[in-house]
């Protein structure tokens, strides 16, 4: 199949494989050490399945599973809000200077996770509010980022 064993996490969740990502995280717990990257994270880009920016809760919202999302909430994975456009901060200017595309592709994924019903549903004490007010933000940046307008537009 061509699967990275540090890529294993991320496939069985792209798979939907739940025991299996019970395990993998389990045994995640036992070897992971304060400090340290996540097996996920130390895959090597040039082979890597999925681009840096694919977490594993980012993408179990992309394929919208209810089980597998809660799970790795409940394990205290989270996803943050991404930076505003004009962000001016150190790590967005240098991601933008570095790969413009990668940079917008990333703030892609992360919105299309935060659209996620299950995500939502699971993460927001009000999940209409935040749906609500997740298609206005999507709807204002697409605006602001016309590489990906119509993607943008079709996650509300």
């Amino acid at each position: 199949m061509g699967v990275e064993t540090r890529d294993a996490l991320l496939y069985a969740i792209s798979v939907e494989f739940v025991e299996a990502v019970e395990l993998l995280l389990e045994h995640e717990e036992l070897i992971h050490k304060e400090g340290e990257l996540y097996s996920w994270q130390k895959v090597d880009i040039n082979t890597a399945t999925f681009t840096p920016d694919i977490t594993p809760l980012v993408l179990a919202a992309h394929r919208n599973n209810y089980e597998i999302l809660k799970i790795l909430l409940d394990r205290g994975a989270t996803i943050s809000m991404p930076h505003d456009i004009k962000c001016g901060c150190d790590d967005c200017v240098n991601q933008s200077e570095e790969d413009s595309l990668r940079h917008s592709l990333s703030r892609l994924n992360e919105y299309k996770a935060l659209a996620s019903p299950s995500l939502i549903a699971l993460s927001s004490s009000d999940p209409l509010l935040t749906a609500f007010q997740l298609s206005w933000e999507l709807r204002n940046l697409a605006f602001a980022e016309p590489v990906s307008d119509q993607q943008l537009i079709n996650k509300d």
